[in-house]
């Protein structure tokens, strides 16, 4: 199996990097793709930027309901939806982000 992305969470924060190099010592670099944000809300609310200080939202999901499990989801075009999705479901309270990893 070959590494080719990383996903680091802190706090509310999630972050997924693609492996774009190998360095002298054969240990790979990382470029930010993307940032999550959990949004302090009544329901479950979280947006998905490009990495930057002026980050474009590229999706955003809520929950149906208060305590709801099912999310509506919104990804724009030309987004990688698989990178996408893997950072809302690492960015989400409870979830084990540490699978990802």
């Amino acid at each position: 199996m070959h590494l080719f992305a990383k996903i680091e969470r802190v706090a509310a924060w999630t972050s997924y990097s693609i492996v774009t190099d190998v360095n002298d010592k054969n240990e790979p670099t990382f470029k930010p793709l993307y940032v999550a944000q959990k949004l302090p809300s009544m329901k479950s609310m979280q947006l998905v930027k490009t990495a930057g200080e002026e980050g474009v939202v590229v999706a955003k999901a809520a929950a149906r309901k208060r305590g709801s499990r099912e999310s509506d989801v919104e990804i724009g075009e030309g987004a990688d939806m698989v990178a996408v999705l893997i950072l809302l479901i690492a960015t989400k309270p409870g979830s084990h982000a540490e699978l990802f990893a």
